[in-house]
């Protein structure tokens, strides 16, 4: 190649790339499927292979595994420990959110992460359910990265030590200046999701001198309620489907596509919703399912994100109810 082009791959990181690549291919071939063939493809995956306590879906799983790497926790992830749930899910320098609305005695740390599926770079925001103490720093994100969309995967328990309410009750409103949080509204005519529709400002003006907003935007929290912490999976994949639609719908009137998916460490539940989520986007513009690829593309950012097989298995029934919920093969004609 570098007799017609001598400029063919240039460092060391690309001829490494290369090597993975098809270390990659003949460990795990082709994980692309045509979205007609999926159902029976599928159905082959989760059969038992004779003689063996496993099938194929495992062993892909199993494989997925060896290509998650490990990451560095960012020098400010190692200073601000105290607001990570879990010491061992925290970002890396790459892909941290920096946050830059300026709050006074706090910097501009959030465990979040940046994490690319289908579609644009970064088109997901992955974070934790905020501390007590963190509250405010969820919302400097909705306000920083211009997002409108927020998708929750965990209940809220009472019980729990710090399970913690971020947002406003209906009518009600919380401050953190120069930031208010207002909800406007709430639909809870869905047993297993909880709609909010939820402004924030931005006000000028020193703390306790309110001036008029100098901007406003209405941010929408979809909140599963099905998925009780302890579980592998949610309780339905229905509602995940229904949830995916619902975020669907909302994101075609909004410009901003990002999401910010949170979960109660910020991995454990929120990588279903951002797998699932991918996979659906590809089927609908190339008519494939790769669960596979873009699960290892979001392990790239969060090596956590989806870690279990049961979780893994769970996004491939959500794809597949997705496809019979909607008869997308008559559209793909």
């Amino acid at each position: 190649m570098r007799e017609q082009r001598p400029n063919m791959v240039q460092n060391l990181g690309q001829y490494t790339h290369i090597h993975d690549a098809i270390l990659e291919y003949f460990k795990i071939g082709i994980t692309s499927i045509k979205s007609d063939n999926f159902p029976q493809k599928y159905s082959d995956m989760i059969k038992a292979i004779p003689g063996k306590d496993t099938c194929q879906l495992q062993n892909q799983y199993s494989i997925l595994g060896a290509f998650t790497d490990a990451i560095s926790p960012s020098e400010q992830a190692l200073a601000n420990m105290s607001k990570n749930r879990k010491q061992d899910i925290v970002p890396d320098g790459a892909s941290r959110v920096v946050l830059s609305t300026p709050i006074d005695g706090w910097n501009d740390y959030v465990n979040a992460v940046y994490a690319t599926g289908y579609g644009e770079k970064d088109n997901y925001i992955i974070t934790q359910m905020p501390l007590p103490e963190t509250m405010k720093d969820i919302w400097r994100i909705v306000h920083d990265t211009g997002i409108s969309t927020i998708v929750m995967m965990n209940m809220v328990d009472d019980t729990y030590e710090f399970s913690t309410v971020y947002w406003p009750q209906e009518t009600e409103q919380m401050e953190y200046h120069p930031l208010i949080v207002d909800c406007l509204d709430v639909d809870t005519s869905n047993t297993d999701i909880t709609v909010r529709n939820i402004r924030i400002s931005k006000i000028a003006g020193k703390v306790g001198v309110r001036k008029d907003d100098i901007s406003g935007r209405v941010v929408r929290h979809f909140q599963l309620q099905n998925w009780p912490d302890g579980q592998a999976t949610p309780a339905s994949v229905e509602a995940i489907v229904d949830l995916l639609e619902k975020v669907e719908k909302w994101q075609q009137k909004v410009e901003n596509k990002k999401i910010l998916v949170q979960c109660l460490d910020g991995a454990s539940q929120s990588g279903v919703f951002c797998a699932a989520h991918s996979v659906i986007e590809k089927v609908k513009v190339d008519q494939e399912v790769d669960v596979f690829q873009y699960l290892r593309l979001l392990r790239s950012h969060r090596p956590q994100l989806v870690n279990t097989y049961e979780q893994y298995k769970y996004v491939h029934e959500v794809v597949l109810r997705y496809l019979q919920n909607f008869d997308l093969y008559a559209n793909f004609q």
